[in-house]
């Protein structure tokens, strides 16, 4: 028998048709408001002190207890979403890991839909298409009051633990909609699937308004309030790298401990003289370039990071081109008003630098966009190292493939002037089949903005407009044809705001992007290992649900003991509790609920 109770999401590797990661009624989340890195990825904070609060409509018997919180990463969840969670995937997706929504969660498949681990929502849980969706004549009204557009279905199933079971038990689609939900899902799913939880709490960065979360990726500003300003990644990393609207770009290395405010830093020649030729131009881990973005219908001012000089210049004496702490922010000013993005890109990340001590691996952040250009953090380091953790935050988050070419995105006629690019890219509009893309895989913890179902893109907010935000299977902005090609992501995907920069919506045009072969997968890393800026936040199993009626049948019976056994037993469920905690939940059990 194997146990790994100490980690109450992803407790053991997972098998498949079993959780791959588990959040059981009663957890209580608080993310933290800070993420700077430590030895463990980020800052430690004091542990909350269990506590024995009662329900509302608690009766005595139902005291629930708190048992010993534990502090996890917030990628020990494959997918985390504080806006709605649509998915709508034509091609079979299998999620492995754990699922939170803060909001009202959507799903939908053509083909399937598989939740392999515990799924919970804050708001509501519903088959089909969000009221936000294009109501159109091939859009059909279900009798669950949903709108789907894919037709017939295909399954969308959800784990009890054992095996996988569909959201239509043989008479007809179950959700929110529908007559005794809570209770149906709670004798079909066992506990495993369950929205309106409130017994569920997530608190981040509580107080920063609406969109507020977009705030730990923004600039600093000596405007900034210090709970503001301590949560911001630009304070928290230990390299910086920005590009002003006029080109000009700069380094700089934090100077000020970790944790203090105001931040101080030293200026950092960003060059360094080429190791093997050094009568050559020097080289540099940055710099400049531009093309054309088909879906924000504008071009983009590119600062280019390159990761493959970071670790070159490294390995010849200038190690104050890696971030100490494992965290570089880059930022890249709007050139003409905004009529040209400032964006970041990451380019021959195929092999990240392997951090030292104290970081745990290299993670990006950036107040704007970011395109990652071909394979990231693909390749295993030498000495059987496993490959670094890395998180890479950003406004949007686009990935070009390995075989794009600035020029081949064309764009309408001629670019205007932008400072810092050599001879300007002419010509016209090229079509998106000049753009074809190769295999690419990327390993890495994201977190990003969507340009969410019915957003007022055009300004006109006299009207309802009913676009689709692209699903969390559009969670990346793909630019290239994809068919028949594969992009491989193992890792987790974190979506905590609106979009504010990058605001083009998801289209199904064949003029921006083919979809490709998406070939995903969780990284259980994510699940115990926080790469470097991870936000943290600690979980509390509450054993008021534990010992509650887990198959509907209004008693705390047999099966009910023995859905709890598998939690600490490392049974077909997968363990969450360590002895002692199991031993007081079995106490609270065996006081019985009036039921013989």
């Amino acid at each position: 028998m194997t146990v790994c109770a100490e980690d109450p999401i992803n407790p053991c590797p997972a098998r498949r048709g079993h959780a791959a990661g588990r959040i059981l009624t009663g957890i209580t989340l608080v993310w933290l408001a800070c993420c700077a890195p430590s030895h463990t990825g980020a800052t430690p904070t004091p542990t909350p002190t269990p506590t024995e609060t009662p329900a509302a409509s608690a009766t005595p018997t139902e005291t629930p207890i708190i048992l010993a919180p534990t502090q996890r990463p917030m990628s020990a969840f494959e997918i985390y979403y504080e806006p709605n969670l649509e998915m709508a995937p034509t091609a079979l997706m299998d999620i492995e890991g754990a699922v939170y929504c803060d909001s009202d969660m959507y799903v939908q498949a053509a083909t399937g839909l598989n939740f392999h681990a515990d799924v919970r929502v804050a708001g509501d849980l519903y088959w089909g298409r969000s009221e936000f969706y294009s109501i159109n004549s091939y859009v059909a009204f279900n009798a669950n009051q949903s709108w789907s557009d894919l037709s017939p279905p295909g399954p969308t199933t959800f784990t009890d633990g054992r095996s996988q079971l569909s959201m239509d038990p043989g008479t007809g689609l179950i959700d929110a909609h529908t007559d005794g939900w809570a209770a149906l899902s709670a004798n079909r799913w066992k506990e495993h699937v369950r929205d309106n939880v409130a017994d569920f709490v997530v608190f981040f960065n509580p107080g920063l308004g609406p969109n507020g979360h977009h705030v730990i990726i923004e600039r600093a500003s000596v405007a900034d309030s210090f709970p503001v300003s301590s949560v911001k990644l630009e304070n928290i990393a230990s390299l910086r790298i920005t590009c002003g609207s006029s080109g000009l770009i700069t380094g700089a290395r934090r100077t000020s401990p970790e944790g203090q405010l105001p931040v101080t830093y030293v200026t950092v020649d960003l060059t360094y003289p080429d190791p093997v030729s050094p009568a050559l131009p020097r080289k540099s881990v940055a710099g400049s370039s531009y093309f054309y973005d088909s879906r924000e219908r504008k071009w983009v001012v590119t600062l280019d990071l390159n990761v493959g000089n970071m670790r070159e210049a490294a390995a010849n004496g200038r190690t104050d081109l890696l971030p100490v702490n494992g965290i570089l922010y880059a930022s890249n000013e709007d050139r003409d008003g905004g009529a040209q993005h400032g964006a970041v890109r990451i380019r021959n990340g195929a092999v990240l630098p392997y951090p030292d001590a104290p970081a745990t691996g290299f993670s990006v952040v950036s107040d704007d966009a970011i395109y990652i250009l071909g394979d990231y953090n693909t390749v295993t380091p030498a000495g059987g190292r496993p490959r670094p953790l890395s998180m890479i935050a950003g406004d949007a988050v686009m990935l070009l493939s390995n075989a794009w070419t600035d020029a081949n995105a064309g764009g309408p006629a001629t670019m205007p002037t932008v400072p810092v690019v050599s001879a300007p890219i002419t010509g016209t509009v090229k079509a998106v089949g000049s753009r074809l893309a190769t295999a690419t895989s990327v390993n890495a913890f994201i977190i990003a903005g969507i340009v969410p179902s019915g957003s007022d893109t055009d300004g006109n907010n006299a009207t309802q407009e009913y676009n689709y935000s692209g699903g969390f299977e559009n969670f990346f902005r793909y630019l290239e044809t994809w068919s028949g090609r594969n992009q491989t992501f193992v890792g987790s995907r974190a979506c905590l705001f609106t979009s504010a920069k990058y605001t083009g919506r998801w289209q199904n045009n064949a003029d921006i992007y083919s979809p490709p072969i998406r070939v995903w997968a969780w990284d259980a890393r994510y699940g115990t290992e926080a790469a470097p800026g991870t936000p943290l936040g600690w979980i509390s199993l509450s054993s008021s649900r534990l010992r509650g009626d887990f198959d509907g049948s209004g008693c705390t019976n047999v099966y009910d003991f023995l859905y709890l056994l598998d939690h600490w037993t490392g049974g077909p469920d997968v363990p969450l509790i360590g002895t002692d905690d199991f031993l007081a939940l079995l106490d609270h059990w065996t006081e019985g609920s009036g039921c013989t």
